[in-house]
C-alpha cells in the first residue's frame, strides 16, 4: 500500500506537538477576504480562521444556523454571545432580517475583525458590540485566549486555570487577558 505525502505529513504532525506548532506558524496570519453563501464578502485571518478556507465555511455551522432560522423572526432583537468575527451577526441581519443584534466579544484581537466584518456587510448600524464576556460571575475575570490555532477563548474558571483545549493539545501554556 502506497502512502501519500499528505498522509505521511499528517501522521508526523499528529505524533509531534512541536512539529504541529511549527506547521501552524508556517501559515501566515494574514487577512484575506472570502465569499460565503448568504453572507457575502467576509474577512478572516488565514491561520486562526483556517476552517473557513479549508472547507465550506458554513459546513459546521449549518445545524445551529438552521435552529436559528426556526426560532428567530424578522424584526427580532438577538444577542450574539461570543460574536467572534461576526459570522452569526451577519447571518442574523442579512439572512434572517433581525432588526438588532447585541454582540458580545471579549477577545480583544477579534474586535477589529468583528467591526470590519459588520461594516463590510453594511450592518454596522444594526449590531451593537460590547467587549465583554458573559458569565455568572459579576466583575472582572480572567479570559483565556488561543492565539495560535483559532480566534477563540474561554473564561479561565471554565478551564480551571489549565490551558484551553487547543493550546493544551499543543503542549502550550495558557494565556489570559
Amino acid at each position: 500500500m502506497m502512502l501519500s505525502i499528505k498522509n505521511v505529513f499528517i501522521s508526523i504532525i499528529k505524533k509531534s506537538k512541536y512539529l504541529s506548532i511549527f506547521c501552524l506558524y508556517l501559515i501566515p496570519d494574514w487577512h484575506i477576504t472570502i465569499k460565503m453563501p448568504y453572507i457575502g464578502k467576509f474577512r478572516i485571518r488565514l491561520r486562526r480562521n483556517r476552517s473557513f478556507w479549508l472547507r465550506d465555511p458554513l459546513q459546521l455551522e449549518m445545524y445551529p444556523l438552521s435552529v436559528l432560522k426556526a426560532i428567530v423572526r424578522p424584526g427580532d432583537v438577538v444577542w450574539d454571545v461570543v460574536a467572534n468575527i461576526g459570522l452569526y451577526s451577519r447571518w442574523l441581519v442579512n439572512h434572517l432580517l433581525v432588526s438588532k443584534v447585541i454582540a458580545f466579544e471579549p477577545m480583544t484581537e477579534n474586535l477589529p475583525e468583528l467591526i470590519y466584518n459588520l461594516n463590510l456587510g453594511n450592518i454596522g448600524n444594526n449590531v451593537f458590540v460590547f467587549p465583554w464576556a458573559i458569565s455568572d460571575i459579576d466583575g472582572p475575570i480572567e479570559f483565556q485566549v488561543d492565539n495560535i490555532q483559532s480566534a477563540s477563548g474561554a473564561i479561565d474558571s471554565i478551564c480551571q486555570g489549565n490551558p484551553s483545549r487547543a493550546r493544551s493539545a499543543l503542549g502550550l501554556k495558557s494565556i489570559t487577558e
